[in-house]
Order: C-alpha cells, then sequence, then structure tokens
C-alpha cells in the first residue's frame, strides 16, 4: 500500500466533471462497461464508487445496485417476518494494473460495504469468475462466505456473500 489513502467518491458520469471523465476512461480500460450500464427492473438504487489518486487520475472503480433479495435469481422477494430483503450487489469491480496490491480495492470494497450497512442491507453479494484468484483472497479477507456456481464451463467461480445483519430481521449484527 502507497503512503496515501486514495479518495473514493460516488460519481455520476453524465456530470462530466473530471472525476466522471477520469472514471469513465478507467472503465473502458478494465473492460467494466457491460457491468457499469447493466441496469434491471428489480434494482432500486445504483452507484458507482471511484478512487482516484492524489494527480486526480481514476485508478479504481466499484458499481453496485441495491436490489431485493431473490429476483435477480428468479425467485420470489426474500420476506421474513413482513419486511423485504434487501442486498448490495456488486456488479463491476477494478483496479487499474499499475495500482494493484495497494490497498485501493480494499479500500473500494469497505466502502460498499459502509454503504450497503447504512442503507438497511441484509447482505452484500458479489460473483467471480475462478480466474480472479486475487478478488477471491480479497473477499475471503474481508469475511464473505464463497457459494460456488457454474457459469460458462467455468467450475471455479461463484457468489461472495457477506451478511450485514444476523438474528432476528430487526438486530445488527455483531460490530455492524
Amino acid at each position: 500500500m502507497t503512503g496515501v489513502e486514495p479518495r473514493l467518491t460516488a460519481v455520476d458520469l453524465g456530470t462530466g466533471t473530471p472525476d466522471a471523465r477520469a472514471l469513465d476512461a478507467l472503465i473502458d480500460q478494465l473492460e467494466q462497461r457491460r457491468w457499469v450500464e447493466m441496469t434491471a427492473d428489480w434494482h432500486l438504487e445504483s452507484r458507482l464508487l471511484g478512487a482516484f489518486g492524489e494527480d486526480g487520475a481514476a485508478i479504481g472503480l466499484l458499481r453496485y445496485v441495491i436490489q431485493p433479495i431473490g429476483p435477480d435469481q428468479d425467485c420470489q422477494q426474500s420476506i421474513i417476518d413482513g419486511m423485504a430483503l434487501t442486498e448490495a450487489k456488486i456488479l463491476a469491480f477494478g483496479t487499474r494494473p499499475d495500482r494493484r496490491r495497494q490497498g485501493i480495492g480494499t479500500a473500494l470494497q469497505r466502502r460498499a460495504i459502509a454503504d450497503a450497512a447504512a442503507a438497511g442491507c441484509w447482505q452484500v453479494r458479489s460473483h467471480s469468475a475462478g480466474g480472479y484468484r486475487a478478488n477471491h483472497r480479497l473477499k475471503f479477507r474481508l469475511g464473505f462466505a464463497f457459494h460456488p456456481e457454474v457459469r460458462g464451463g467455468d467450475d471455479r467461480g461463484g457468489y461472495f456473500i457477506l451478511p450485514l445483519r444476523s438474528g432476528p430481521v430487526g438486530d445488527a449484527a455483531p460490530g455492524a
């Protein structure tokens, strides 16, 4: 990790600000455009986080949506004790190759987790293909559990899930 923490901020790509332009270029560099622009009827909110270096260059990104748990897996919406459960689902994530292994991805993931907890989400969920072993290690370090899933012949990937609350629906998880 470098001695300077990256500046993390939510970015609206449509604003034309220097942050938006820098992040837009990084999205293409990291081949994340499909996941940044993906929308679904069940998405309640969408947030794009950018990490920026001292010089203002975009060095990392993370896009997540807040959605009900269930519909994106062709299941009914999960409801417990009359409360509809929501999750933050990470759809796009990456760090500029020359800035990897410096804590930028960890900072972005932690920010998304904190934002999801503040929004009342039940969990954070993210799919990662089998080839992204560094992402798998990062998720495990942050306390995520793993549920394997075969996708397109890839039998090493799956969903990473981090519960944010436990016990009866109204109770917060320890340390949350």
